[in-house]
């Protein structure tokens, strides 16, 4: 009798485990490739909103100090056309950010509607602006702020 199989595929076991080894090998390499990207993508976000938020906090630190503090609110009052100065404000956790550049600066007049006089008056313009970098990620935050009403009184600086 005879016990020997006939073998006719020599080798074919090898190449089908080795195929699908490489095809493994590909779709593991897709999907890393997928998670990094989408976790680039998520740090970036997450960068970008927190200097928004930081941009956002500075600029409104700055109104508050012009609300309390009567010498800023003096000096922001004395802008003129081209006007601009400098502000530094200070945060004391790093994780939030790093302002690099907070400005007051005089942006023209702007003409409201005033319901006591039922008239259109002109009001100053003031720009704030706020820089911060988190993570790589810079964002210029611009407000505009009008001052009403343009002189300063025992209530305070007047601004909207």
């Amino acid at each position: 009798m005879k016990t020997e199989k006939k073998r006719t595929l020599k080798g074919s076991i090898l190449f089908t485990v080795v195929s699908v080894l490489a095809l493994m090998v590909i779709f593991m390499t897709s999907a890393l490739a997928l998670a990094s990207s989408a976790n680039k993508r998520a740090h970036k976000t997450y960068s970008n909103s927190q200097a928004t938020y930081t941009a956002r906090a500075a600029i409104d630190s700055i109104l508050a100090a012009v609300g309390t503090d009567n010498n800023f609110a003096s000096a922001v009052e004395s802008l003129s056309e081209n006007g601009k100065f400098d502000v530094v404000v200070n945060i004391n956790d790093p994780s939030l950010g790093r302002i690099d550049k907070a400005s007051v600066a005089y942006a023209g007049k702007k003409k409201i509607f005033d319901p006591d006089s039922k008239t259109w008056v002109e009001k100053n313009l003031i720009e704030i602006s706020a820089e911060v970098t988190h993570g790589g990620e810079t964002v210029t935050i611009v407000s505009h702020v009008i001052q009403d009403p343009t002189v300063q009184t025992d209530d305070g600086p007047g601004f909207l």
